[in-house]
Formats: structure tokens, C-alpha cells, sequence
């Protein structure tokens, strides 16, 4: 996923606790700049059941897996792309537009300025429930350009999901928690 950025927040994204455009970043600059906030390899190890259509999407291509699955995903990622997804406030780009409410406000998820970091996650997806965990880097300062490849500063992240029905109507329940080592 290259990317060409420029410009800044209103008042260089500083002020808000909540900043209201889920596109500003902290760090910006006045001419164009490249970035590559992906790059990534993922697996989808089948188990069984229920053959499922894949659609096509960002960072995902079509065609079929079973209900029963691993997925091993491991590169340079979000770790929002895997964990605490919702389907109506996730995606900057074409959701709600308050930082606190791209993504829960009280996941302080490993990432740069920009949202990425480096990580391995798995995903083991049953019938009805999911059960994810990954391992990912920390920026070497809190919202920071670099990353600390080091791993002397990281996160784990898991996550449980339950599905279900309730009135004929498709629902989630999730329960995620983190723990995160770092200066």
C-alpha cells in the first residue's frame, strides 16, 4: 500500500484530545512525501467445514476459504486491520472522523504516527467464535517516525470473538485485551 502525503492537521493536529479529522496526522510536512504503511504476507491455513466466499477487497484477494481456519499474518500492518474492527467506525477514510472513535478509544494500540507497526498475529476462526493473538513492535517514542525493531518495546494483543443471531439479526460480541511493555 504506497502512499504520498503532504500537508498538516489544523493547528499541526494539536489541541484536541479527540482530534475531529481521523486523517490528520501528527507528523506532516510541506512537500509530498512517500511512505509504505503496508506490507505484509498472511496465510489462511484451512481446517475444515463449510466452504465460505472471499470478496474481493483492500489488501484482500477473492476466492474461497473454509469456516474452519487459521490465519497467520506477520509484516508491516495496523494492528487495527485484525483487531477491534467494527463495521461503522473503523476506517478513517469513510467513517466517523474523531480519533476517539475511529477505534476504541482506550485500545492504545501499537503503531508510528501514522497507525502501522511491524508484528505477527494469528487468528483461529470456528464455527461461531474467533480467537485471535498477536505480537507487535512499538515506536521507539510513543507516536514517533521509527519503530523499535529491537523489540525491547512491544504489545500483545488478544482478542475473543462470539457470533450469533439474536431476532434473526446477525451480532458480535468481543472481548479484547492488550498488555504493552515499553519506556
Amino acid at each position: 500500500n504506497p502512499e504520498i502525503d503532504q500537508g498538516f492537521g489544523l493547528s499541526n493536529t494539536v489541541g484536541l484530545a479527540g482530534f475531529s479529522s481521523g486523517e490528520a496526522y501528527k507528523i506532516g510536512n510541506n512537500a509530498p512525501y512517500r511512505k509504505l504503511p503496508r506490507l505484509f504476507l498472511r496465510q489462511v491455513i484451512n481446517l475444515g467445514g463449510e466452504q465460505q466466499a472471499v470478496e474481493s477487497a483492500p489488501n484482500q484477494l477473492a476466492g474461497s476459504r473454509s469456516a474452519d481456519n487459521v490465519t497467520i499474518t506477520v509484516g508491516k500492518f495496523s494492528v487495527v486491520d485484525i483487531f477491534d474492527t467494527n463495521t461503522y467506525a473503523h476506517d478513517p477514510r469513510g467513517d466517523f472522523l474523531n480519533w476517539a472513535v475511529i477505534d476504541a478509544g482506550a485500545f492504545d494500540y501499537a503503531a508510528d504516527a501514522w497507525g502501522y507497526t511491524h508484528g505477527l498475529a494469528v487468528e483461529w476462526t470456528q464455527s461461531w467464535w474467533s480467537l485471535r493473538g498477536g505480537l507487535f513492535a512499538l515506536s521507539v517514542v510513543p507516536n514517533s517516525v521509527t519503530i523499535d525493531t529491537t523489540w525491547k518495546q512491544y504489545q500483545w494483543v488478544g482478542e475473543f470473538e462470539a457470533r450469533h443471531d439474536w431476532f434473526g439479526r446477525p451480532g458480535k460480541i468481543k472481548l479484547l485485551a492488550f498488555a504493552t511493555r515499553g519506556r
